[in-house]
């Protein structure tokens, strides 16, 4: 008997910027700033903190979309704060 491969529901740092559209560098600070939270969108392979971090696609896609239609301090808030005048044009 055999089963359908699915999927991975944890991908990798570059496969999740790829299927994001975003530079790794975007993932990471992302995570840094709080929009991507551990646990819920981001994990590690295994307990160590040196290990790779893995991120739930379908989840880091949902926290996008709703952190897009909040403004650009919810996706990007460190650097909304140092371009203020950007915010208001938009």
């Amino acid at each position: 008997m055999t089963t359908a491969m699915t999927s991975p529901i944890w991908i990798g740092a570059s496969q999740a910027a790829d299927s994001l559209g975003i530079s790794i560098s975007t993932i990471y600070r992302w995570r840094s700033s709080g929009l991507l939270k551990p646990g819920i969108h981001w994990r590690r392979k295994t307990p160590s903190t040196n290990s790779p971090v893995l991120y739930h696609l379908e989840r880091c896609n949902q926290a996008m979309a709703t952190a897009t239609t909040t403004g650009l301090d919810a996706v990007e808030p460190i650097w909304a704060q140092t371009k203020p005048g950007l915010l208001s044009q938009r």
